[in-house]
């Protein structure tokens, strides 16, 4: 989308090579189109980080991950490689 008054903007970024290889790796079936998956890649990222903010504010979210620190520490929460081996052990 693009807005009145608004254009084209250049911007130089420095990527590592996995972050390059990837880049060109999305880019290639878009016809290496390398803006429009930075574009795109920036839409996703903000709107995830709009999520996780209204999430935050959520006071039923808030609570929940009270209670899960809560669990943590009395240890009621077990780590996900004890409980696969609890349930192989159940298992067989």
């Amino acid at each position: 989308m693009v807005l009145e008054g608004e254009r084209d903007m250049k911007c130089q970024l420095v990527l590592d090579g996995e972050s390059n290889d990837l880049l060109n790796r999305l880019a290639r079936p878009r016809g290496n189109n390398r803006s429009f998956v930075v574009r795109q890649a920036l839409r996703v990222y903000a709107a995830i980080e709009e999520y996780l903010d209204e999430l935050e504010k959520d006071p039923r979210f808030r609570r929940m991950m009270d209670a899960s620190e809560d669990d943590i520490r009395a240890g009621r929460l077990h780590s996900q490689r004890a409980a696969e081996r609890l349930v192989r052990r159940r298992r067989g």
